[in-house]
């Protein structure tokens, strides 16, 4: 997946995956471009239960870095394949879009229960869908 100057790679091996990263980098350089190999990260979604090494992807003779977590777009990927931080990250966005209107709104006696909802389904509901498409428009912080 390409968006921008943001790339997901998907393998199914790390011969797969080296292939792919040399073509990429073969491809950039024809159109006088280069991979930014600091930017440049490796995950590795192992099956569940097991563990396998690490694999040396390189560029140009540099050894990329394998992380545990990344952030494509808007989503946490992570090594493990359960999306726990991801779905956190999208339940915390839409909480806080419900506190910030909370006393403005959901606990406004004058307002009508039709003009909440269509006020938490315009701007909750759409702040979680959002966030997963798009991201976040600010960075949401957790309290705990």
């Amino acid at each position: 997946m390409q968006y921008a100057d943001d790339n997901a790679t998907p393998g199914q091996t790390a011969e797969d995956l080296q292939r792919t990263v040399i073509t990429y980098n073969t491809v950039y350089e024809r159109f006088g471009m280069q991979v930014n190999i600091d930017k440049t990260k490796v995950l590795i979604q192992h099956p569940p239960g097991q563990r396998l090494p690490n694999i040396n992807t390189t560029i140009n003779e540099h050894t990329l870095e394998e992380k545990n977590q990344l952030s494509y777009l808007v989503s946490i990927l992570t090594s493990t394949p359960p999306c726990k931080k991801d779905v956190e990250n999208r339940i915390r966005a839409a909480h806080s879009a419900y506190g910030r209107l909370s006393c403005r709104v959901f606990n406004n006696h004058a307002l009508t229960m039709a003009t909440k909802i269509m006020v938490f389904q315009a701007i909750v509901l759409s702040t979680l869908l959002m966030h997963v498409k798009y991201g976040p428009s600010t960075e949401v912080k957790s309290k705990a």
